[in-house]
């Protein structure tokens, strides 16, 4: 894996071209994007992310970062606050898995998540979306499961998910450890070629 600096450069470049804007030649796929990066560089990668996304809105590209950490918490906090998560969860520190189920339950992907993010897609104009927070969601939130949803709210722009791992084309492996559900239907950036 090349270092970060890198290869948010040549992200950037691939980024603000027109031809990846206007998803041309993508043979009718789906616009999605994996951006994978190591995870020694988690502390750095928000920063970067801010960085990419002033460097393209100068260059006149409207960015929206869908943030999954975020987005949890705002949903969260709707639902009656995270102090009634964590109570939850002192209650019932003996059973993880319970509290597991019951953090999946109250950001059940498709009756909540997905329509949160369809929400934010629909009011806030933008070219690109760039989908970060992957670490501090799992293991309630799993990205393999936001991508397979995704595709109902927004496939008209192109979507580049940050993730802490690799993507071979065929799998994603958070951390470079947890192998995750095959996953087929995006592009892996750093190998990408318009």
């Amino acid at each position: 894996m090349k270092n970060l600096s890198a290869s948010i450069n040549q992200a950037f470049e691939k980024m603000r071209n027109p031809k990846f804007l206007q998803k041309e030649g993508l043979g009718g796929e789906i616009p999605f994007f994996i951006f994978p990066y190591d995870i020694k560089y988690e502390r750095q990668i928000d920063d970067t992310i801010s960085g990419l996304k002033k460097r393209l809105n100068r260059e006149g590209i409207c960015v929206l970062e869908l943030n999954l950490y975020t987005i949890c918490i705002d949903i969260l906090q709707s639902k009656g606050g995270i102090e009634k998560v964590l109570k939850l969860e002192e209650r019932h520190k003996d059973r993880p898995n319970y509290f597991l189920k019951a953090l999946q339950s109250a950001l059940n992907i498709q009756e909540v998540f997905i329509p949160h993010i369809k929400n934010i897609v629909d009011t806030i104009e933008h070219h690109l979306i760039f989908i970060t927070g992957v670490a501090p969601v799992f293991p309630y939130i799993r990205s393999h499961v936001i991508l397979n949803n995704l595709h109902s709210v927004t496939d008209k722009v192109p979507t580049v998910m940050f993730y802490p791992g690799t993507y071979t084309g065929k799998t994603l492996n958070l951390f470079d450890r947890l192998k995750s559900n095959n996953y087929y239907r995006a592009y892996n950036l750093n190998e990408y070629q318009l």
